[in-house]
């Protein structure tokens, strides 16, 4: 490969990047976007939620056909279509003015995101050698999940200044830029012939995670890890801070969400760099999922009883850093388990799994929390805190049941 060839190559990967960049930031965006459409079209906590959610309907909708896509056609040519119609969306939700248009805005930024996350595994396997996955890994994750930390303080704050319609508009621009970029690429792209022999079965990764106790527990830990990324530091945490803490302003309370989006950056950065290290460790995924119910806990504990921010502050990035080390440790182990050629159906599949469950949680929290605001168990905790409360119910019975589980074992 010569030097102009590895700055193509690159070149193409940092807009992938971007795009999955994008991606990140418009799904985690929501806690702090709706609440600031929601002063000019008036929506319940639940309507928020299945708004909220449509970015997971359109998103779930395209992943089993995205590895496929990557795989036959191109990476660049599946995300340059998909940032189109991420584009269209952001462009319908600047200029919505009823809820409809908005779930509809949601759904077409979901679906344009959808292509993303597989169109970088896939450029990640032909366009570069197997011993640097790990160190791409990481820094994909992170870079992704940049995203999500400009997406609550920065974003919030932005918004104060130019309005939610004016960012839409700009990300828009930036989106449809990107994909006439990828698409003026294209030449430079050499697919690797060896994964393109054997056409797929577009369902093929399903009835590989269903067959392998070891995915699908994976899957357990990986998707509770997701739920609280974009459950809590994206859409509720904020609202939950300045309804239950009794003196924090909204300025402090995106801060220490913000705090959360930091951690995942800096669990996955350290992640990539000593995650071949990691996964030798004994029970590594029950000790990451003992540790995320834990931080969860000290953080529920904090917020109910007013600590104050720098404590908040703390619990969260501490979190952070748990879920950003159990997504990348989650792809590395995906990796071993299925090898090169199966990796893009079987993510398309596991992002079906993962986001459903997303999908469910944002429902169900919004009508959870509207629930409990009218029928209320306990007058000493909010319907916020209760909903997290059954999420760590559900993380101890996960940490138990995967003491059970060895990751370590030869490739399926």
């Amino acid at each position: 490969m010569t030097m102009e060839d590895k700055m193509k190559y690159y070149f193409v990967y940092g807009l992938l990047l971007i795009s999955y960049f994008l991606a990140c930031l418009l799904r985690g965006a929501s806690g702090v976007i709706l609440p600031e459409v929601a002063e000019y079209i008036p929506m319940s906590p639940s309507i928020i939620g299945v708004i909220s959610g449509m970015f997971f309907y359109g998103y779930t909708i395209a992943q089993p056909y995205c590895g496929e896509l990557c795989d036959r056609k191109s990476p660049l040519l599946t995300v340059s279509f998909g940032l189109i119609i991420l584009g269209l969306g952001l462009i319908i939700f600047a200029i919505a003015n009823a809820t409809f248009l908005l779930a509809v805005a949601r759904f077409l930024i979901g679906l344009g995101s959808g292509p993303t996350f597989c169109a970088l595994l896939a450029y990640q396997a032909n366009a570069f050698p197997p011993k640097v996955f790990a160190r791409l890994m990481g820094l994909t994750i992170m870079f992704g999940h940049l995203g999500g930390v400009i997406g609550i303080t920065p974003i919030g704050s932005l918004m104060d200044i130019f309005g939610y319609q004016r960012i839409h508009i700009f990300l828009a621009f930036i989106a449809i830029f990107t994909a006439i970029l990828l698409v003026l690429m294209m030449k430079s792209y050499k697919k690797n012939k060896s994964c393109v022999k054997e056409k797929k079965s577009t369902f093929q990764g399903f009835k590989i995670i269903y067959r392998s106790k070891r995915l699908s527990s994976l899957l357990l830990v990986w998707s509770m890890g997701l739920i609280l990324q974009l459950t809590l530091i994206g859409l509720w945490g904020v609202t939950w801070l300045t309804e239950t803490h009794i003196n924090i302003p909204v300025s402090y309370a995106r801060m220490c969400m913000t705090a959360g989006g930091i951690g995942v950056l800096i669990g996955a950065f350290i992640t990539g760099m000593i995650g071949s290290k990691l996964i030798l460790i004994s029970r590594i995924m029950q000790k990451l999922c003992f540790l995320l119910t834990l931080f969860l806990f000290l953080l529920t504990i904090s917020i109910s009883n007013s600590f104050e921010w720098q404590a908040i502050f703390l619990m969260s990035l501490l979190l952070g850093i748990i879920l950003g080390t159990i997504n990348v440790i989650s792809n590395i182990f995906l990796y071993m388990i299925v090898g090169v050629d199966l990796i893009g159906t079987v993510t398309g599949a596991n992002n079906v799994v993962l986001f459903l469950s997303v999908l469910l949680s944002q429902w169900f929290s919004g009508m959870f929390i509207d629930y409990y605001q009218r029928f209320p168990l306990f007058d000493n905790i909010t319907s916020y805190t209760a909903f997290f409360l059954v999420i760590i119910i559900i993380g101890v019975s996960i940490t138990s049941y995967l003491g059970k589980i060895n990751f370590i074992e030869d490739r399926i």
